[in-house]
């Protein structure tokens, strides 16, 4: 289904926006010209992506330094974790990651839609 969103001028380019759609947080965002649309859930760990910051093409999770591309939604980086860092994971399961839920967006007379899976 296919929900406004929005007004085009509250997402400025380079820049994303949390809304609620149909009882699901979706971050909306525009980066040169582009929009994309993505659950606002970390795919590795669950928090708001809200929260981090656009770094070229990729959202970056403020929490443990994953980087997804925007538009393909694929895990492009992770933080490399020392012992000298502040802390370490239990095990190698702890790393994994999916990717990025995203779903369509488009921008039509001035406004922008997501559209959301049924159910």
């Amino acid at each position: 289904m296919r929900f406004l969103v929005c007004n085009n001028q509250e997402i400025k380019d380079n820049s994303m926006k949390l809304f609620k759609v149909n009882k699901t947080d979706v971050l909306v965002g525009r980066i040169t010209g582009r929009l994309f649309a993505c659950n606002n859930s970390c795919p590795h760990r669950g928090a708001s992506l809200a929260f981090g910051e656009l770094k070229g093409n990729n959202i970056y999770c403020y929490m443990h330094g994953y980087e997804y591309d925007a538009f393909s939604g694929k895990l492009v980086h992770m933080k490399s974790w020392k012992k000298e860092d502040t802390w370490v994971e239990q095990d190698a399961e702890w790393r994994k990651s999916d990717d990025l839920t995203l779903y369509p967006v488009y921008e039509k007379d001035g406004e922008i839609y997501v559209e959301l899976p049924d159910g």
